[in-house]
């Protein structure tokens, strides 16, 4: 009888466990069935609790066409390592009918020297690329030959993407066909909320033919599509914007013939489809260009024509959303072709004198300085006589060429328009520039902006 109560036990202990296993397994299984997720946890609490989250698969195919996704976004921790990132584009030659073969998004650290790879896409051309306020994410474009043509010729299907700058969560937001001469123009908000798109839209179906010019808004975090300005191109119109004032405002211009005219806001919380009147005049008159550090609004005037670029030029500061200017450089010798910030008290300059009549040129200073917000000119960091393609014109904000920490600058140095130049960077107080990327034979490279690794 003992020996018979110790058996009836230790089978009853099997049976129990039998069932926890089966238990078990039968959890795994419904797990392992969700296919469209991924099923992660993390840490919270001061005693260590998890908590199991859920993220939807990323995709980047596109979506449904005229539609948009939501931005799925995982934070990064970032290091303390100053970080260039540039892309670069190979193409089947340096023409105008060039074909693009690869484009990639890549990073340096300025402290080990290293490079990586965050991203390649073959078939296609990036632009348009941003770094994010956070230094986390980067925007882009990438753009590749289209299976169908219009009357102008070759087509490109575009898609609007997001990767993080350690190459994870590579997803596309929103796609479309364009001609390769009107490819979407993008800008992403301040708080990465909102991605501003630039888009024509041509009517030849009727006896009068007219193009309308669309500004239309994604969210990234609904994925939501709004056409926030519609102008008809006749005469003089708004053509465009060139960057976000801040979270909600769009700076925006009219054409003019050699020169830019008039600055406005258009506030993008003021409804849909809003026209020329709805804007907010901020600067009347002619001026060549903009750019903005997300507190102050730098304008420069110069001289040039479709001829010559001659003296006298200046550079204008105001608040980002308008008020009093106060002139920061103004010269009778020298003529600033482009500027951009690169901390909160220094900008990039492009001095270029070109065909001055009468008489030749003072190319003398031509090149690209440092230009202090008190009117002094800093470092000279190029001596380039004439630059055959603006070196800093992808200027979207103080961080697309001045560091995080605002004691660095980057930018491209071009020779001759896509055959050979180099990517350069150094320390705003000084310094030889340091090569860091050089390009030719059908590969071009341009700085997008800094973030920290």
């Amino acid at each position: 009888m003992p020996i018979y109560r110790f058996h009836k036990r230790w089978w009853l202990i099997f049976l129990c466990c039998l069932v926890c296993v089966l238990s078990a397994c039968g959890s795994t299984q419904s797990l392992n069935s969700t296919s469209s997720q991924v099923v992660r946890t993390h840490t919270v609490g001061p005693n260590h609790t998890t908590t199991p989250t859920t993220k939807p698969v990323l995709q980047t195919s596109c979506p449904a066409t005229g539609t948009a996704r939501a931005m799925v976004t995982e934070p990064l921790t970032l290091g303390d390592h100053p970080t260039i990132v540039y892309s670069t584009n190979q193409d089947t030659s340096s023409s105008g009918n060039a074909e693009p073969l690869m484009g990639a998004l890549k990073r340096y650290d300025v402290t080990t020297g290293s490079k990586a790879v965050i991203v390649n896409v073959p078939g296609a051309r990036i632009d348009n690329a941003q770094v994010s306020n956070d230094g986390q994410w980067i925007l882009f474009t990438s753009a590749s030959k289209s299976a169908t043509t219009d009357q102008r010729g070759s087509m490109r299907d575009v898609k609007v993407q997001v990767v993080r700058v350690d190459g994870q969560d590579l997803q596309t937001l929103y796609c479309t066909t364009r001609s390769v001469t009107d490819l979407p123009y993008i800008k992403w908000s301040p708080d990465q909320q909102s991605i501003a798109m630039l888009k024509d839209e041509s009517d030849n179906a009727t006896p009068n033919p007219h193009e309308t010019r669309l500004v239309q808004v994604l969210s990234t975090s609904t994925g939501q599509i709004q056409n926030v300005f519609t102008s008809t191109m006749a005469g003089q119109v708004i053509i465009g914007y060139s960057s976000w004032a801040d979270n909600t405002h769009i700076y925006m211009y009219d054409a003019g013939e050699n020169a830019r005219l008039n600055i406005y806001l258009l506030d993008i919380t003021g409804g849909a489809n809003q026209h020329v009147g709805d804007l907010t005049t901020i600067l009347k008159g002619q001026f060549k260009g903009m750019a903005s550090d997300g507190s102050k609004l730098y304008v420069d005037y110069n001289g040039c024509d479709q001829y010559s670029c001659s003296p006298p030029s200046s550079v204008l500061s105001m608040s980002a959303t308008g008020g009093t200017s106060q002139t920061i450089w103004h010269s009778t010798q020298y003529n600033v072709v482009e500027a951009c910030p690169i901390n909160d008290h220094q900008l990039l300059i492009n001095i270029s004198n070109v065909q001055q009549h009468p008489g030749p040129p003072d190319t003398s200073h031509n090149g690209i300085w440092i230009l202090n917000d008190d009117g002094s000119l800093g470092q000279r960091l190029t001596t380039a006589d004439q630059q055959s393609t603006n070196p800093i014109s992808n200027c979207t904000s103080a961080k697309s060429h001045g560091s995080r920490a605002g004691d660095m600058y980057a930018l491209a140095i071009r020779t001759q328009p896509g055959t050979s130049g180099q990517l350069i960077f150094g320390k705003t107080n000084g310094g030889t520039p340091t090569p860091f990327a050089t390009y030719g034979d059908g590969l071009f490279a341009d700085v997008v902006g800094w973030t920290t690794m």
